[in-house]
């Protein structure tokens, strides 16, 4: 995988602290242009999806509720559509999600 941006993680914090959900775009990879992730290190598993898998599974919509990526889901309905999107706009749609979600928290963004 060569071309890879995270998305979303749960930050290892609240209700799944113990199993982290991650989104990560994987743009042009064999497996599908974003990858899945659950759980860590020893214990971690992925799986490459298409937009349209994700927007079709509501298994995968569950996925992005419990990685802090719900802001995705009009993305990727575009891409399933057949939109194409520039990685640049969707990194710039993660960091404001990641700004406003940290100006609630009171603290600063991190990468």
């Amino acid at each position: 995988m060569d071309d890879y941006h995270y998305l979303a993680r749960n930050e290892y914090d609240g209700e799944h602290a113990n199993n982290p959900y991650q989104v990560i775009y994987t743009p042009g990879s064999q497996f599908g242009d974003f990858e899945f992730v659950e759980g860590a290190m020893h214990s971690e598993y992925a799986i490459g999806l298409s937009a349209a898998a994700i927007v079709g599974s509501e298994r995968w919509r569950e996925h992005l509720r419990r990685a802090d990526c719900e802001w995705l889901v009009s993305y990727l309905r575009r891409i399933a559509d057949g939109e194409e999107i520039p990685t640049d706009e969707l990194l710039t749609a993660r960091d404001r999600h990641r700004a406003r979600r940290m100006g609630d928290r009171g603290t600063e963004p991190n990468e």
